[in-house]
């Protein structure tokens, strides 16, 4: 084959090609970065309520607790429900709240007397403040104002469900 017979086109030809080619990658990685950061955005967004609702167990003397809810954020929380359970996995106790306000200040909901006893026997019994393992969990699953779903492990750990 003779490479010289065959007519490449102008100098000029290529270098607009290759300068079409160059500006056509530039926009693309331009619209991923945008788009990623969109999405980072509104993941923050989402997760603005949720990151201020928070569930603990709150000792109410020496043999008594309850369960502290807070609601730190400026909406309401719906379709609340509580589990509380041994490390161990038993079920203890399910709470549900409709409706959980606003408000400043942490709520409490008394435990039965069962879940007290259950709760101080496990402590007794593992020993927590000589470990770092709790001898109960609590998992929150919530639906914030805006209608998402989200789930609060016993380790405090937010997601979104799906």
């Amino acid at each position: 084959m003779n490479w010289h017979a065959i007519q490449f086109g102008p100098l000029s030809t290529w270098f607009a090609v290759l300068a079409a080619i160059i500006a056509a990658s530039f926009a693309y990685a331009t619209h991923r970065r945008e788009h990623r950061r969109d999405m980072l955005r509104e993941l923050k967004e989402d997760r603005e309520q949720a990151d201020k609702i928070g569930v603990w167990l709150a000792p109410r003397g020496l043999q008594t607790y309850s369960l502290a809810v807070s609601n730190a954020s400026n909406l309401p929380v719906y379709d609340m429900f509580v589990s509380i359970s041994l490390a161990n996995g038993v079920q203890l106790l399910g709470i549900s709240f409709d409706v959980l306000p606003p408000s400043p200040d942490t709520q409490h909901k008394p435990l039965p007397e069962s879940a007290n006893q259950k709760i101080l026997q496990v402590l007794v019994e593992s020993n927590p403040w000589e470990s770092n393992i709790k001898p109960y969990r609590i998992v929150a699953r919530f639906r914030d104002a805006r209608g998402f779903y989200w789930r609060r492990d016993a380790d405090g750990k937010l997601e979104l469900l799906a």
